[in-house]
């Protein structure tokens, strides 16, 4: 982000600092305490995506879902935790997000988990995170929470992510915004052990 903006406007150089927000991961054990596969109801052989963030068009969770659909047909035992806040059960977008979960089939499969306070410990649970938005992210906190609790990342090339996935090291990035190419993605590192660790 700081070498586009100082690309349009060089004269800048000496006035622009980079901020690195901090990742705060002392508290986290890297072992959940909680018993979360009992908690969500997952078999102990599934592994384990996830998404985080607002229901919202812009974050791409319907089309996550249509990726999931597909990976499902490899992957039976494949479980989707959605994590969300800001949105509320009669919002349009969670209802559409309902719709779609009942008619792609994949009730038992999706889990939707609202707002709470162990949220990195559902991060760091996970074998695999999605940053699925379509649109902004300018410096997507997420995927470096996801990140700070060593859990890899798949990704559409929205916003910063070009700039802090690195293809095959911490995650892989979709080559475009399609469920197909977020599909395929997701099979590399799912279908790869090597990846998911």
């Amino acid at each position: 982000v700081t070498q586009r903006l100082l690309s349009v406007v060089p004269q800048i150089e000496n006035k622009v600092k980079t901020i690195y927000f901090p990742a705060n991961c002392t508290e986290l054990s890297h072992k959940p305490g909680k018993n979360l596969r009992k908690e969500f109801e997952i078999p102990e052989n599934s592994r384990v995506i996830s998404v985080v963030g607002r229901i919202r068009p812009v974050k791409g969770q319907r089309i996550l879902l249509q990726s999931f659909s597909e990976l499902l047909s490899e992957f039976p035992d494949l479980i989707l935790l959605i994590a969300y806040r800001d949105t509320s059960e009669n919002e349009p977008e969670m209802t559409a997000l309902r719709k779609d979960i009942n008619l792609l089939i994949l009730k038992d499969n999706v889990r939707l988990i609202p707002e709470r306070e162990d949220i990195l410990q559902i991060m760091e649970f996970s074998d695999l995170g999605i940053v699925s938005s379509v649109e902004s992210e300018v410096i997507c906190r997420v995927a470096m929470e996801f990140f700070s609790v060593a859990t890899p990342v798949v990704a559409f090339p929205t916003g910063c992510l070009p700039e802090i996935i690195r293809h095959e090291e911490n995650g892989m990035q979709a080559k475009n915004k399609t469920p197909e190419a977020l599909d395929l993605e997701i099979r590399n590192v799912i279908s790869n052990r090597q990846l998911l660790d």
